[in-house]
Order: C-alpha cells, then sequence, then structure tokens
C-alpha cells in the first residue's frame, strides 16, 4: 500500500523549503519520528498528524482529500475512510456529518488484537469511546483502565494517554473528539 500520507507531508514539506528538524519543532514532534512517518515506517495519530498539518499551514481535511463543500448529515459506517492510518486501526471510518461550525468528530474504529499505541500524548479537547466489542485499555497519566464491551469511557484529552487492545480479537469501537480533528 502507498504511504500517501507520509508521501503527502513530505511533499509538502519541501515545497516549503522545510528541513524534517524545522517542521519537528512546529509540530512538536521528534525528528525521527517524523522521519519514519514521511517513509511509512511509523504512523501517528489523528492528534500528531494535526500537529504535523497545523505546522504545515494545512489541515487534516487537506491532507486526506476530504471534500467539504456540501454539508452531509447522514453518514454511512463506511462512507470515508482514513486509509493513510491503517497501521494504527484496521478500519477508521468517519461518522461525524460535514458542516460549517461542527465542534465534534466522531469515527467507527477497529484496533487490530495485541496492539499497543507507542506515543502517549495529550491535547486540547476530549475523548469519548463506547467498546461495541472487545476491551479496550486506556493509559491515563500512569493509571491502567479497562473498558469492556458495552462500556464507554470519556476523559480530558489534556491528561497524557495511550489505548491499547490486549486482547486476541479485533476491538471495535465508537470515537468522538472535541475539538474536531478533520
Amino acid at each position: 500500500m502507498e504511504n500517501t500520507i507520509g508521501s503527502k507531508i513530505k511533499s509538502l514539506r519541501k515545497t516549503q523549503s522545510l528541513t524534517l528538524a524545522e517542521l519537528s519543532g512546529r509540530a512538536g514532534v521528534s525528528a525521527s519520528f517524523l522521519s519514519q512517518i514521511e517513509n511509512g515506517k511509523q504512523t501517528p495519530t489523528v492528534v500528531t498528524l494535526k500537529k504535523i498539518a497545523g505546522a504545515l499551514g494545512t489541515s487534516l481535511t487537506e491532507l486526506f482529500n476530504i471534500s467539504q463543500e456540501t454539508p452531509e448529515y447522514i453518514r454511512k459506517c463506511d462512507d470515508q475512510s482514513l486509509g493513510g492510518l491503517q497501521k494504527i486501526y484496521k478500519k477508521i471510518n468517519v461518522l461525524s456529518g460535514k458542516f460549517d461550525g461542527r465542534n465534534l468528530d466522531c469515527f467507527n474504529l477497529v484496533m487490530e488484537p495485541d496492539y499497543e499505541q507507542i506515543e502517549e500524548h495529550s491535547h486540547a479537547g476530549e475523548e469519548f469511546y463506547l467498546v461495541l466489542q472487545g476491551v479496550l485499555t486506556v493509559e491515563i497519566d500512569g493509571q491502567i483502565l479497562s473498558v469492556h464491551q458495552d462500556e464507554s469511557i470519556h476523559f480530558p484529552s489534556t491528561t497524557r494517554h495511550r489505548l491499547m487492545n490486549h486482547g486476541k480479537e479485533e476491538l471495535r469501537m465508537l470515537g468522538v473528539f472535541t475539538p474536531t480533528l478533520l
């Protein structure tokens, strides 16, 4: 599979005559991690991608080539796939409507078995997950929490956190984020 997100980031960086060090400083991401993203060896979270996009003076919407011309209020679970994040999630589909002034983003998320998010991160806003299948393990400020099927977790994204699926089956969940990521 072509590394479309990493390639697009690299292309935008070079178009702006930025070095890896310059972009990493602007985005708050290490230069080595940024290099791995550009070369398809690492896939960042949506939050990290938003930081990189902001540092490049663009948006996630543009990185993913998502058109926002006409408002959409109804979405199907498989309408908009964010293929550039397939290493993090087996499947990530946008469920949010498309209209100006939106305050949250909602995603259909499927995480592979035995997956552990490497980077711990924090950012403005809130996160909400409803587990539809499996068990979500969340580390929040060093505290490990398990969220089972038909349970939810809601926390301020300003606390350092990361997500994991320590189970032997796919983890399926609904994720809601503020502020908007796309």
